[in-house]
Order: structure tokens, then C-alpha cells, then sequence
């Protein structure tokens, strides 16, 4: 089973009242997705709870889609039925962010009543502790850690789709294939990976990986079916003020202290 449909059943299993919560808004970035003030759609639930989704795009006949959704069609939806959206491959995309943006909204509501297993102190630099000599793989560019990675003396490979970045730098190399992941030692994934379907190949590619960290506002889920899959950590954000989320994406500000950034530890959550 693949980890899309992997974090539908584990919702189902372990959130309550999962199927009666319906959906109260669905908040697009200002400009109606076409400018690129924020690139996150929200959602939140009829019991406050609140979900993030990464808006990826794969032509622009999806965004136009997304620019075109009426959000309002959404409001007082099952939020579970919603979510599974997420899961299905004949989905169209603008659909499928709204329903992953569910799967955080369900999985937050958890989270809350589990917070004494996040960590909210400890960097991802901490977490994966890359070592001299050692290759780092990061499955999309988080800006600011090559330089924090190249200075502890390891070897830092990007695996990057936006081509822009390989002219800027000289230091580490940046490429568009996911072979480098078979030969790393740390392996860092952007949690946008879960939204373009390739996932599932990077996790299976990171077999011999001393050290393997899912992180990303979108990785806010149920981390049960990543750690069945040799990730050690997940990273995403706990949602601590709804309304002041929900006021400042459509302001087009940055969070603030209306999240919370934290990891979630294999070895505590399962024990």
C-alpha cells in the first residue's frame, strides 16, 4: 500500500470522531493562487482544528484549476472524505491539495492531545547529526542549510527541480534524478514530495541511509507510516492559533507564533 492511502486508514484508525468533523474554510493565498504571497492552502475544521497543504503545481492548467476552485463548495464537506481525496491518483490536483491540507486538519487534531511527543527545541541539523565525510542528500532545497551542512564537513547533494539554483552555487552539486539517494548516508525529503507522488520512490531509495528525516509544514500528519519506512524523524507544525492563521494567510503574512515548528522522534512516538 502506498503512503498516501497508508495516512487515510491511519487517520481512520486513530482520530476521533475522524468521519464527523466537517470542513468550515478553505483559505487560498491572496491574488487567488497566481501570486506567489504564500504558497500554502488552508483549511479549518468545524472543531478548530486547522491543516496546511504545499500548493505544486505540475503545468499550468492545475493552477489555473486552483485559481478557479470555489472553496466555498467545500464548506461543511465530511473532512474525512475530503482527505481521501488526497489518496487517489485520478483526483484532479487542485482537489488533492485541498484534501491533503484535510489530512493535516484531521492528524493536528491529534497531535494536540499527544504534544508530550514533540519535540519542539531540536534543529534538523541535530536530529540527522551529518558527520565529516559523510554524503547528505536533500530532496528539495531547504536554503538555508547547505552552507550550515558543508561546514560540518560533509558532502551535500540537491535533488532540485528548479534548475535556477545550480548556477548559483559551486559547492555542492544539484541534480533532478533521485539516484544520488541509494548512495547517502542522510537523507533530508521535503514533505512537498507527498504532493507530486514522489515519495514513496525517494523512501524506498534510502535503504542504506544512516539517518532519514521527512520535514516541511506538510509533514503536520500522522508520522506512523513514515516510520514504518526507515525515517527516523518527521518535522512539520503544530497549529497553535487557528484564527490568527487563518487572519494572516489571508493577509499574505508569514505564521508567526501561530505555529509551532517541531519533530516528531520514532523512538519516543513508539514507545
Amino acid at each position: 500500500m502506498d503512503i498516501a492511502r497508508e495516512l487515510i486508514e491511519q487517520i481512520a484508525a486513530t482520530v476521533p470522531d475522524a468521519g464527523e468533523r466537517r470542513i468550515a474554510t478553505v483559505i487560498r493565498p491572496p491574488g487567488r493562487g497566481q501570486e506567489k504571497v504564500s504558497p500554502f492552502t488552508v483549511i479549518i475544521l468545524d472543531n478548530g482544528s486547522a491543516g496546511v497543504s504545499y500548493n505544486i503545481f505540475s503545468d499550468e492548467s492545475e493552477r489555473a484549476a486552483y485559481s478557479e476552485m470555489d472553496t466555498e463548495a467545500f464548506i461543511g464537506s465530511g473532512a474525512f472524505d475530503v482527505a481521501a481525496e488526497f489518496a487517489s491518483s485520478t483526483t484532479a490536483q487542485h482537489r488533492r491539495i485541498v484534501g491533503f491540507a484535510a489530512v493535516n486538519a484531521l492528524s493536528q487534531y491529534y497531535l494536540r492531545f499527544r504534544q508530550t511527543s514533540l519535540d519542539f527545541s531540536t534543529d534538523i541539523l541535530d536530529v540527522v547529526a551529518p558527520a565529516p565525510g559523510e554524503h547528505v542528500v536533500m530532496v528539495g532545497l531547504f536554503k538555508s542549510l547547505p552552507s550550515k551542512i558543508l561546514g560540518l564537513g560533509a558532502k551535500l547533494t540537491v535533488i532540485e527541480r528548479d534548475r535556477t539554483w545550480s548556477a548559483q552555487n559551486e559547492r555542492f552539486q544539484i541534480v533532478t534524478t533521485p539516484d544520488s539517494v541509494r548512495s547517502a548516508d542522510v537523507v533530508m525529503i521535503t514533505s512537498s514530495c507527498l504532493l507530486n507522488g514522489t515519495m514513496e520512490e525517494y523512501l524506498h531509495s534510502t535503504v542504506n541511509a544512516r539517518a532519514v528525516a521527512v520535514v516541511g509544514p506538510g509533514a503536520s500528519v500522522l508520522p506512523d507510516p513514515f516510520f514504518r519506512r526507515n525515517v527516523m524523524a518527521v518535522g512539520g507544525n503544530l497549529i497553535i492559533d487557528a484564527v490568527a492563521l487563518a487572519d494572516r494567510q489571508r493577509a499574505g503574512l508569514k505564521w508567526g507564533d501561530a505555529a509551532r515548528k517541531y519533530f516528531i522522534h520514532k523512538r519516543i512516538w513508539q514507545s
